[in-house]
């Protein structure tokens, strides 16, 4: 009832919001966007009853009758969603279906598999990492750990994006340990990539292309034990996917918000565009300006939003996503003033209040108590990204004449690095 209750708020939140989407991209949109509303909402009931149950049950319920007031208000066009959402394409649909067997596959064989005695085994990577996120996950269930400490350092308090791991915590109440770990691993995995065929199906409008970047995601960086030669990008799937839950969410939602930034700036500046070569009555004109206006703001609000609620699901999403946010808020608004002058820059400058006010008010208060512990040389001048290369670059004579020389041999020498790590990525990011 809690997951469904989730899709039901992210269908209804799109629907108020009037986002338009085709019906496979709707449904996996609304599972991330309602998922991410309703674990915070179970999140926050949770922190005021310090108890589970009373934070899924009214979370739950919250959630259905918060999505049956958007649809009330927007009927006509929960209707068409509904329709919308049978009308699934058959080619998408089978590569979806593949790409949850393999999401299935690859949980089932690597993450706390059962041998005959009853223990579960786990891949390296995930046998690394899993008895944190397991102590997480009991904590809440078990120990009504709100607000939250670290286990490992008795009364600290716990700032690690939690968010992942209580929702396990929520449905350890009615499953076992391995399928409240799994159900979540497999829907969001799922999710994840098939945001990403929808991202890249909105940039190239080809799937098969689409598909291909999958693929290409799936199989990029290199196995374990590469060290020696430099080499340290290991495959996502390993070193990431499989056994860091918090990116799983985390990136499902960068995709979307990536999705709806490009669709805001660009995509929307590209029919207002075509509407003003085609049009020939100025009233129509301006009501389709005004339109896309709304839109705009409508996307990028949800946009925002989402990166605010960011730092405790995923904190490198958050802020990989916000830099992206303000790279194409600058872009667009330069872009803005070379087609249109001031009176397009007019139109589209505004419309950032609605991604980044969202962002200030929501993750400013995560992201203050994140701060409180970082120690003071977290954020510093790395040169190299490694060690080795650190300590290489440093040791160059960085004076006088010598300096213009040390400077060349850095930059091969990064040169040198990326081509290694990035792989096939080196080839196509340039084609890109």
């Amino acid at each position: 009832f809690f997951l469904a209750s989730s899709f039901l708020l992210g269908l209804a939140v799109l629907s108020v919001l009037s986002i338009r989407l085709a019906a496979e991209e709707r449904a996996v949109f609304s599972f991330i966007v309602g998922s991410t509303f309703s674990v915070w909402l179970a999140y926050i009931l949770a922190l005021l009853r310090k108890s589970l149950s009373d934070a899924i049950f009214g979370s739950t319920a919250l959630c259905f009758l918060l999505s049956l007031a958007f649809f009330y208000i927007r009927r006509k066009q929960g209707k068409f969603v509904l329709k919308e959402l049978a009308m699934l394409d058959k080619k998408t649909s089978i590569f979806l279906t593949s790409v949850l067997i393999y999401v299935l596959v690859m949980n089932l064989c690597c993450v706390l598999r059962p041998d005959s005695e009853g223990n579960l085994h786990a891949m390296v990577s995930v046998w690394g990492d899993y008895p944190f996120h397991t102590s997480i996950i009991t904590s809440f269930a078990y120990g009504n750990n709100f607000p939250p400490v670290y286990l490992q350092f008795l009364g600290k308090p716990m700032h690690y994006p939690v968010l992942m791991d209580f929702l396990s915590a929520l449905l350890l109440l009615s499953l076992d340990i391995r399928t409240a770990i799994l159900l979540p691993n497999v829907l969001f995995q799922f999710c994840l990539f098939a945001s990403l065929f929808f991202l890249s199906l909105r940039l190239t409008g080809n799937r098969i292309a689409s598909a291909l970047s999958c693929v290409l995601f799936i199989f990029s960086g290199y196995p374990p034990g590469l060290d020696a030669f430099n080499i340290h990008f290991l495959n996502p799937i390993y070193a990431v996917i499989l056994p860091q839950r918090t990116a799983i969410l985390g990136m499902s939602i960068s995709f979307i918000v990536y999705s709806l930034l490009f669709h805001a700036f660009f995509e929307q500046s590209e029919q207002v565009e075509r509407g003003e070569r085609g049009s020939e009555r100025r009233e129509g004109l301006e009501r389709q300006n005004q339109c896309s206006v709304c839109a705009r703001r409508r996307e990028l609000f949800l946009a925002g939003t989402l990166i605010g609620l960011l730092p405790y699901i995923h904190a490198h999403s958050f802020i990989v996503t916000t830099f992206v946010s303000l790279f194409f808020a600058v872009f667009a608004s330069l872009n803005a003033l070379r087609k249109g002058g001031s009176a397009e820059f007019a139109r589209v400058f505004p419309a950032l209040i609605f991604l980044f006010a969202p962002i200030f008010l929501f993750a400013l208060p995560q992201v203050l108590a994140i701060r409180t512990q970082v120690s003071e040389n977290f954020f510093m001048f790395y040169p190299g990204w490694t060690d080795k290369n650190r300590d290489i670059i440093l040791k160059f004579n960085w004076l006088g004449a010598s300096a213009i020389i040390s400077f060349i041999l850095s930059l091969f020498l990064m040169l040198k690095f990326w081509i290694l790590n990035l792989n096939v990525l080196s080839f196509l990011i340039p084609l890109g």
